[in-house]
């Protein structure tokens, strides 16, 4: 994240990644431990981070940039 100016729309779409993210990992924690009934909520967040994914990989670094040309963003993954 610290690659990215924080009122860039690269940073706001990686942050909007990295937060369903977040959410998914910790409801596969629920689901590993017991909570199977949220599994359809897992797979409900892992559907929406292909969404978000393609967001932030489709988004200039620098804002006014040309997402054909790049350079583009890319996960975080909290970092």
């Amino acid at each position: 994240m610290s690659k990215y100016k924080p009122d860039s729309q690269a940073y706001k779409n990686a942050q909007a990644f990295n937060d369903v993210y977040r959410k998914l990992l910790e409801t596969l924690q629920s689901v590993f431990d017991g909570n199977v009934d949220r599994f359809d909520d897992a797979f409900g967040l892992m559907k929406s981070l292909i969404v978000y994914g393609m967001r932030v990989v489709q988004t200039p670094i620098e804002d006014g940039g040309d997402p054909n040309i790049g350079p583009n963003a890319g996960p975080t993954y909290f970092n």
